[in-house]
């Protein structure tokens, strides 16, 4: 078996075996605790490596989010984070030297790294760095060892890389999101904390921009893994259900339902594939990205209508994937703000 194929059969098992019995705690999280053997087994599986590569991390990615989409982003947070401080430099730093090792990553990604205005200040002082202010919606920062966050200063536009035990850095509660509820993230703030000012890692957003554009294919796998799901549980009900002496999948508008979402699943496994690719004109592949969140967020409301009353009950599960898909629309930026770029991209 290819190591695609090995890895794919052993993130459908850790789906299977550990995340399905926990969906209702993580759909509930964090009003519950997070279940413990989550993140771990994320780690024994490798998806926390910075040897992975893209085609491999969309696949778990996917395979993930078939059952659940909150360890997905974490994942796709985590490797993110790690690519902006590798593209960055930072791991050369002596005392950031230490980010290779063990650890998750945190860092936003639902909104546009490089444009955030909800971000810290810094200000050079001597030989040190001083932040104020608040980084909003962190993902993963109430598990995470490195924090990777925007800042602003007089020059613009920055991204520092600090220990989240660092004194100074104050981690908020975990936060109750929309969907990807499983997946915690947090505000973290400084009150005029001082760091050495090695901790700066990119004065360009350049660097988000590029590293962004590398990870729109994992972050529409998660997408297509959700809207599988949502396609999947619309399926089983439709065979199940019964209306009128037979199952309701025999109902012209059921079908033509269930049709629309499968073109849907269809189109986000080309856009995977194609912002797989390289050399793609960035116009095209921005275009890709932008609809298939698109598409996966409104075939999900697909999901919920079909099964009327029922698609708003946890236990089919389309209310999550709903509110799932529609989280993941905010990946690396919202949709009328990439829509402004993609006009401005036009050849």
């Amino acid at each position: 078996m290819s190591e695609l194929g090995m890895l794919r059969e052993s993130v459908r098992r850790f789906a299977r075996e550990v995340v399905a019995p926990t969906r209702e705690a993580l759909n509930h999280f964090p009003e519950r605790p997070l279940p413990a053997g989550i993140v771990p087994g994320l780690g024994e599986l490798g998806l926390f490596d910075a040897e992975i590569e893209l085609p491999l991390l969309g696949v778990a990615l996917e395979e993930l989010s078939k059952v659940a989409a909150a360890p997905a982003a974490l994942v796709l947070t985590h490797a993110f984070a790690r690519a902006l401080v590798r593209e960055a430099g930072g791991g050369r730093s002596a005392a950031l030297g230490g980010l290779n090792g063990h650890g998750l990553f945190a860092c936003p990604i639902y909104s546009e790294l490089d444009l955030s205005d909800d971000a810290p200040s810094l200000r050079r002082v001597g030989s040190e760095i001083e932040l104020d202010g608040t980084a909003s919606l962190v993902v993963g920062a109430p598990l995470a060892r490195v924090l990777v966050l925007p800042v602003r200063d007089a020059g613009g536009w920055g991204l520092v890389g600090l220990e989240s035990s660092e004194p100074g850095v104050s981690v908020g509660e975990a936060l109750l999101t929309l969907g990807m509820r499983g997946c915690p993230s947090a505000d973290v703030s400084f009150q005029r904390a001082r760091f050495p000012a090695d901790r700066l890692l990119a004065t360009s957003p350049d660097v988000a921009r590029r590293v962004a554009r590398r990870f729109r294919g994992a972050a529409v796998a998660i997408s297509a893994g959700v809207l599988s799901s949502s396609v999947a549980a619309a399926t089983e009900y439709a065979q199940e259900r019964y209306q009128g002496g037979g199952a309701i999948l025999e109902h012209q508008e059921v079908r033509a339902i269930l049709g629309r979402m499968l073109e849907d699943l269809a189109l986000c496994h080309e856009a995977s594939e194609l912002l797989s690719r390289e050399g793609v004109p960035e116009w095209r592949a921005l275009a890709a990205f932008l609809r298939a969140k698109e598409r996966a967020a409104h075939a999900t409301c697909d999901g919920v209508q079909l099964l009327g009353g029922n698609g708003y009950m946890e236990d089919y599960g389309q209310e999550r994937a709903m509110r799932d898909a529609k989280q993941a629309q905010f990946f690396f930026g919202r949709t009328d703000v990439a829509r402004q770029a993609l006009a401005g991209a036009v050849p």
